[in-house]
């Protein structure tokens, strides 16, 4: 028996953590056999940081949609493991920008190849599932973005209680 699947929309954001930590344990077990000391959560801003750099950590989580406290944590990782490295903003000294170290811009060379090597089992994964999942993924949050989790409970408990 699987309560997850069971409980059906009740369960639906555990269920895509639960997915989510099976591909993540996946991708770690990637790095792993690969021999290189990477985290599959440091990916988008590694990858960010090798195309477009520096950037501020409220311009990372911007454009990743991911909180600043949780990018803060990873660069805050990155940084111990000198991956990462501060540089003033041109525009206002008091200001520190994020780029890629040269450590960190040789870690992301090497991970290319393992990068397009995930990209393309992830998209066998998917097209196997259904090649529409990311797109349906894309709805989802477009209807977030419209309304969140918080305001649509709070509707739906006023119905009950109307």
């Amino acid at each position: 028996m699987d309560l997850l699947r069971e409980l059906g929309e009740l369960a639906f954001a555990s269920r895509l953590r639960r997915l989510s930590e099976r591909l993540m344990q996946g991708a770690q077990r990637v790095y792993r056999a690969s021999s290189l000391t990477f985290e599959p959560r440091w990916f988008p801003v590694v990858f960010l940081l090798a195309r477009q750099s520096p950037l501020s950590v409220t311009e990372i989580a911007g454009e990743l949609g991911m909180t600043h406290p949780a990018i803060s944590q990873i660069v805050s990782i990155l940084s111990r493991r000198r991956l990462v490295r501060s540089v003033p903003d041109p525009r206002d000294r008091r200001k520190r920008r994020l780029e890629l170290s040269v450590r960190g811009q040789r870690l992301a060379e090497e991970s290319q190849a393992l990068w397009e090597a995930i990209r393309g089992a992830t998209a066998e994964l998917i097209a196997e599932a259904d090649a529409r999942a990311l797109e349906v993924l894309g709805r989802l949050e477009a209807a977030l973005d419209r309304e969140d989790l918080f305001d649509r409970v709070q509707r739906h408990l006023a119905r009950l209680e109307g």
